[in-house]
């Protein structure tokens, strides 16, 4: 139980500290409000238990322990995050209501939290390399992943939902056609300098 206390401790804070799905989820929560960004956690989450899936079976330690395969993972994962960049600074230029479009986003949204997760380089490191830290031998392995697995998505759901709480509270002194679009431009920029930063990381700078 202590050992269990100190996963929950590192897990929570891992998914509070800020990163491509926090940030993801907070430009959702402010562009269309906090109950269409709950799609884009469910799909976060989604990515969470196949990354936990993948660890489980091997794999997920494999791409940690192979430089090519991580190598093109966060390439991968970089370049997600300029697209996603790129597009929330198209939003900034349209001039249309911002909650028009939501219904038919619902399932883009989806896909996008889903693809955050199972291309961000951390978690992938967090399933592989610490969870085997937390399993105990003379007990069943499958049964600690999914404990832990239940836990660390519990923990991202407490952050991505104290943070639609906070965005949801400023969302209407954020709703005025100006700060919306300057709210985007930033958002697109933060994204941006994450992806690119990865990108420069990886390319040996």
């Amino acid at each position: 139980m202590q050992q269990w206390w100190l996963f929950f401790s590192i897990a929570l804070i891992t998914t509070f500290s800020p990163g491509p799905a926090v940030l993801f989820a907070v430009s959702n929560a402010l562009g269309m409000g906090a109950r269409a960004t709950v799609f884009g956690s469910l799909g976060n989450v989604l990515g969470l238990s196949l990354l936990s899936l993948l660890a489980f079976v091997g794999l997920g330690l494999g791409l940690a322990t192979s430089p090519p395969a991580f190598f093109t993972l966060k390439i991968a994962g970089a370049a997600y995050l300029v697209y996603l960049a790129l597009q929330q600074w198209q939003q900034s230029r349209q001039n249309k209501a911002v909650l028009a479009g939501v219904p038919q986003k619902r399932r883009q949204i989806f896909r996008q939290g889903f693809v955050v997760a199972i291309t961000n380089p951390k978690a992938i490191l967090f399933f592989s390399a610490l969870f085997p830290q937390f399993i105990q031998p003379d007990q069943a392995a499958w049964l600690q992943f999914s404990m832990l697995t239940v836990t660390f998505i519990f923990c991202s759901l407490i952050s991505h939902g104290s943070y639609l709480l906070l965005a949801h509270k400023l969302r209407p002194y954020l709703q005025q056609p100006k700060a919306a679009r300057w709210l985007n431009r930033i958002s697109a920029l933060l994204l941006l300098f994450i992806g690119v930063s990865l990108l420069w990381t990886e390319s040996g700078h």
